[in-house]
């Protein structure tokens, strides 16, 4: 265990307080080596659905909000998977209640948030909420949102206030919490507990300072952890996060996912091509699959690669395992990821910024083995005998099921 012991005063406090929160998560476990209160049974597979910052950012609305959860039903996203409705950073209202209890912002979220989580459920979807574990959120630190509303010295009241609201789903979002001196493990693990204490089941997903190797404390803290800074709407932002995922890709089993974070597909920064790579990808590397379009105006055919069920399949494979890496260059990335029937997915990116005729040798169990693939997007069925040649136009990426 690794505990800031810098400072005096209301710091020590608070490490104080944070050991003895970490000690009694731990003793509520079955072990500290496992992930919390039934974490393997709360995202056995990676976490699907909408959040809402890569679009509204601080100007999300509880009728923005409403509107995702009616579209995930509406244009069939629920039946492919998408079940959770996060909101994010800039729900609140400036300012606790006279109980210290966060409210929820009255001009955007009329209604209070139990209200949204009902709404929410009522439609056969699970409901998610943003907080952080020092003094202030991100938008309050970084972007002049009002207020001091992180959930430092009011973790256990915090994480009741959520489980009376209905919650399902809480991104904890690190924010600078150094600062306010406070220690990674301890942060996490106090919230860890508290939403434990509870009794309510909920995933946490934790956006730390990403560190290699993966410490493990975050395989019992976390269900989601994220891999690296935050995306941006752009195939450079994609290419790079994957490539930087890849080096920990051994730290995600089910249960506990890395997290390489939001999609942007849908937001009009990248071609048809690189969001399919998006999708893709993120399938291979098993991360949540969190849309981050506004739905209501997202184009059908963002929609349709959203919507890709063998794909998705792949993604929420249970077997969870991570692809192996059969080829990197800045010309090319070739991944290979085993799944739970036996079969492989293959997929082969175009890196370059021009269109490209790519090669690979097919896996099989004999060498010279002839093995039956499936197009992915397509579905359509092929047979290859030792290699598998495609073209591929720039930043696209084919994607086969591959069976012997």
């Amino acid at each position: 265990m690794s505990i800031r012991t810098t400072g005096h005063g209301r710091r020590q406090s608070q490490l104080l307080v944070a050991f003895v929160l970490v000690v009694a998560a731990c003793l509520t476990l079955t072990s500290c080596g496992s992930s919390g209160s039934g974490a393997a049974q709360l995202a056995e597979t990676p976490p699907m659905g909408w959040n809402s910052w890569n679009h509204f950012g601080c100007s999300v609305t509880e009728a923005d909000v409403k509107a995702a959860a009616d579209a995930i039903v509406s244009v069939g996203l629920l039946a492919d998977g998408y079940d959770y409705v996060d909101v994010d950073d800039c729900w609140q209202a400036p300012t606790r209640d006279r109980d210290g209890r966060l409210a929820a912002d009255p001009t955007r979220f009329p209604h209070g948030m139990a209200a949204l989580a009902a709404f929410v459920h009522s439609k056969g979807l699970r409901f998610g909420i943003y907080a952080a574990p020092g003094a202030e959120t991100c938008a309050e630190r970084y972007q002049g949102y009002p207020g001091q509303l992180g959930s430092l010295g009011h973790e256990r009241q915090d994480a009741q206030t959520f489980a009376s609201w209905g919650v399902d789903y809480l991104k904890y979002d690190w924010c600078g919490a150094d600062r306010d001196g406070v220690g990674h493990e301890a942060a996490f693990a106090i919230m860890r507990a508290a939403l434990d204490a509870t009794g309510r089941p909920i995933v946490l997903s934790i956006h730390d300072k990403p560190e290699q190797p993966v410490p493990a404390w975050r395989r019992w803290v976390s269900q989601l952890s994220r891999t690296t800074p935050d995306i941006q709407d752009s195939w450079s932002s994609v290419i790079s996060i994957v490539r930087s995922t890849l080096t920990v890709r051994d730290a995600a089993s089910p249960g506990h996912w890395n997290d390489p974070d939001m999609l942007e597909i849908g937001n009009g920064g990248m071609t048809l091509d690189e969001e399919r790579s998006h999708l893709a990808l993120w399938a291979q590397l098993s991360a949540p699959l969190l849309i981050g379009c506004d739905l209501t105006t997202v184009s059908p055919q963002s929609l349709s690669i959203l919507t890709g069920r063998r794909v998705i399949r792949v993604d929420q494979d249970r077997l969870g395992a991570p692809p192996a890496v059969l080829a990197s260059s800045k010309h090319e990335l070739v991944l290979l990821k085993p799944l739970s029937d036996g079969s492989s997915a293959l997929t082969i990116t175009n890196v370059s910024s021009r269109g490209a005729t790519i090669t690979v040798p097919v896996p099989s169990p004999r060498l010279g083995d002839t093995v039956t693939t499936q197009d992915l997007w397509t579905g359509v069925r092929g047979r290859a005998h030792g290699h598998l040649t495609v073209r591929l136009s720039a930043h696209a990426t084919a994607i086969y099921r591959i069976s012997h």
